[in-house]
């Protein structure tokens, strides 16, 4: 879907985010990636960033890329939830489309 959609995909991987890290710490982590961001699309056209991970980090960055332009897309999912008789779950996730986030500059 991103490949015909988007002409493309260039992973960048989303990091660990420690679940004892202060807002400032996970602000740094948000700086460090979007200078990987901004160095890898020197080299590439970037049409939209997919952007999914712990939630403080990707505001952070969700903020900064469209502060620079950026179209930023999250994947939406249907989450299909089975019960197995000794009442285990398992869910699994089946892709519908990608979202483009709201503007939080506004």
């Amino acid at each position: 879907m991103a490949e015909s959609d988007y002409h493309g995909v260039m992973d960048i991987s989303f990091p660990q985010v420690d679940p004892d890290a202060e807002t400032s710490e996970v602000e740094q982590q948000a700086d460090q990636l979007i200078k990987i961001v901004l160095e890898t699309g020197n080299r590439v056209n970037i049409l939209a960033i997919h952007l999914m991970g712990e939630m403080t980090l990707t505001v952070a960055l969700l903020k900064r890329l469209q502060a620079i332009g950026f179209p930023v897309l999250c994947s939406t999912t249907r989450r299909n939830v089975y019960e197995e008789e000794n009442g285990n779950k398992i869910s699994r996730f089946e892709f519908v489309k990608f979202r483009i986030y709201p503007n939080l500059l506004q």
